[in-house]
């Protein structure tokens, strides 16, 4: 069992209840569930699998929890990157981890990738970069 079962059990028993709220926007446990179900079919299509690690660089947001919990639900391991670290330091995070894959948002385009696939994620969809 992976943490990802939780929303899966509240989906079920409160589906319409909030699970997030950001920007004064709530995201309902049955939307968190499907989107969830849809990252992880997206991180899928970019060949993560278990025990992979998957790097994120962006801004704190809902997609943060989603990964996550998309992660799980694969066996793989997300790996937050701090936005405020130098892009040296981001390299040596990004070498140690060896993620299969790097997803940062739009805003971040610029820190090159350390690994061999990058993707940007824009409004719930993975974009190669």
């Amino acid at each position: 069992m992976t943490i990802d079962s939780w929303i899966t059990a509240a989906a079920a028993a409160h589906p319409q209840k909030p699970a997030l709220h950001f920007n004064h926007h709530a995201l309902s446990y049955l939307e968190l569930e499907n989107a969830v179900g849809q990252y992880a079919g997206l991180l899928c299509h970019y060949g993560v699998s278990r025990g992979d690690r998957v790097a994120y660089l962006g801004l704190n947001h809902p997609d943060i929890f989603i990964l996550l919990f998309a992660c799980a639900r694969l066996g793989a391991v997300l790996v937050p990157v701090n936005w405020r670290l130098s892009q040296r330091e981001i390299a040596e995070i990004i070498s140690d981890c060896t993620p299969k894959l790097m997803i940062s948002d739009s805003r971040f385009s610029d820190i090159p990738a350390e690994t061999g696939t990058a993707a940007h994620l824009l409004s719930g969809q993975l974009t190669r970069q």
